[in-house]
């Protein structure tokens, strides 16, 4: 398999709550266009990020668990993954209360790095919006 990574400097204007953001980058790797920084949004949960997708514009979204795999291999090459855990999309399995996600840590300093992880959806994380190009 042929990985191609295209970096972007693809001018956005976000606008989250009403609130203005900043303008963002971009990299592509295969059909999969990833922002190059985290979107901060407080409080940092699942559902907010989730609402602040909508709001960045069309087809922005969480990454599902094998997006996010792709990201955490690529890391060093998208750049700017200094936080500890990322959200997916994907919902986690058995989860008691049917409200919980897949996270992969990306910065756990204890040899935990890349590991999938399910949390609920009320705890904090971070978040890399993705869309898909094709």
């Amino acid at each position: 398999m042929k990985k191609i990574l295209l970096f972007g400097a693809i001018a956005l204007s976000i606008t989250a709550f009403g609130q203005d953001v900043k303008t963002i980058n971009t990299v592509t790797i295969g059909n999969l266009e990833i922002m190059t920084e985290d979107l901060l949004v407080e409080p940092n949960t699942w559902r907010t990020l989730t609402k602040a997708s909508l709001k960045i514009g069309e087809g922005w979204r969480l990454p599902t668990i094998d997006e996010l795999s792709i990201l955490y291999a690529n890391r060093d090459l998208i750049g700017g993954f200094d936080k500890y855990c990322y959200w997916s999309s994907t919902e986690f399995p058995n989860s008691a209360d049917q409200d919980a996600v897949f996270y992969i840590t990306f910065n756990a300093h204890d040899g935990e790095d890349g590991k999938q992880v399910g949390c609920l959806k009320t705890e904090r994380a971070w978040v890399r919006h993705v869309r898909s190009t094709k």
